[in-house]
């Protein structure tokens, strides 16, 4: 059962354009509520907001003076990391930012 906080919380980001999901207790996946009235808090599913999803960088690679790999975040075409770096396209790399 949520607390009167909760719902509260809730029903304000809701209010503010914020997606919320919910889920029965035994379900393992979320799901986002799409309509466009308020839901009811209803004890037979768990409630949240939904978190923000991770930002995904691509991240090139480049071989260094050195013959050092690195790895340079994307900053658009014809972008040249330093004149005597060698681009490895091949390598390149998408991750999460934490």
């Amino acid at each position: 059962m949520m607390t009167k906080e909760e719902t509260q919380t809730l029903g304000h980001a809701f209010f503010d354009g914020k997606v919320l999901q919910y889920r029965r207790d035994s379900d393992e996946f979320w799901v986002d509520w799409t309509e466009e009235f308020c839901p009811t808090f209803c004890s037979d599913f768990e409630w949240r907001i939904k978190p923000d999803e991770p930002k995904r960088i691509k991240l090139e690679a480049w071989l260094n003076g050195n013959n050092l790999l690195m790895y340079i975040a994307d900053f658009g075409e014809g972008y040249a990391c330093h004149p005597n770096w060698t681009r490895l396209e091949k390598l390149d790399i998408e991750t999460e930012l934490p």
